[in-house]
C-alpha cells in the first residue's frame, strides 16, 4: 500500500474514533441529565463492596455532627464514591444501548 494510502487510512480511522468517542460522551451527558434518585440508588446498590463501605462509612460519621455544623464537613468523602457509582452506572447503560 503506498504511504499516502496508509496516512489516509490512518486518519480516516482517528476520525472515525474520535467520532464514536464524542457520541459517547454526549449519550453519558444525557444519561446524568435523565438519572433520578432510583437510579442513584440503583448505581449505588450495584456498586463494589468497598465503594459501598466507603460511602456508608463516611455517611455515618455526619450522624454524630450537629445539624449547625453539618455544612462545615467535608462531603467530598460521601461524594466521591457517590459520583464513582453513578460514572459506572452510566458507562454500562450507554454500553448497553450501544450494544457493547
Amino acid at each position: 500500500m503506498h504511504d499516502s494510502a496508509k496516512e489516509a487510512n490512518y486518519y480516516a480511522a482517528n476520525e472515525t474514533a474520535d467520532s464514536r468517542a464524542r457520541s459517547f460522551g454526549l449519550m453519558c451527558d444525557r444519561a446524568l441529565d435523565e438519572m433520578t434518585w432510583e437510579d442513584l440508588e440503583d448505581a449505588m446498590s450495584d456498586a463494589p463492596v468497598a465503594q459501598r463501605k466507603e460511602f456508608w462509612t463516611q455517611l455515618l460519621s455526619l450522624l454524630e455532627v450537629e445539624p449547625r455544623f453539618i455544612a462545615k464537613q467535608n462531603v467530598s468523602l460521601i461524594a466521591a464514591p457517590l459520583q464513582e457509582a453513578a460514572a459506572l452506572a452510566i458507562d454500562a447503560k450507554v454500553r448497553k444501548e450501544i450494544g457493547e
